[in-house]
């Protein structure tokens, strides 16, 4: 039978030379678990094994924040390489797209249209 200890999240067999680990993911209202069983000859060295296997779980669920510039630089190069730029063919000239509520006489100003 297996000795409850007082760390939760640990089990160990003496006579089996067994330990089973349980660490309940946070934020998930212990609905989602990892569970590992591992063979240790004493108690020590299975407390030592759940201490890192507690580190390795809760180091995959909280890795380190991405900052808004490596976000951009994954999501949206700003410089693709040359093959996923357009096709470039001699002679052709490529300009930007027109812009939304331009006025009729100037190409860098911009204005809502307004109604009467």
């Amino acid at each position: 039978m297996a000795r409850r200890s007082v760390v939760p999240g640990v089990r160990f067999d003496g006579k089996r030379k067994r330990a089973s680990f349980e660490v309940t993911l946070p934020g998930t209202n212990g609905r989602r678990r990892r569970r590992k069983t591992v063979k240790a000859s004493t108690r020590d060295k299975a407390l030592n094994l759940f201490r890192q296997f507690r580190d390795v779980v809760l180091a995959e669920r909280f890795p380190e924040p991405e900052t808004f510039s490596e976000f951009v630089t994954r999501f949206w190069p700003l410089n693709p390489p040359e093959s996923e730029r357009w096709p470039r063919r001699p002679g052709v000239r490529v300009t930007a797209p027109p812009r939304f509520f331009a006025s009729p006489g100037s190409s860098t100003s911009l204005h809502t249209p307004t109604r009467f």
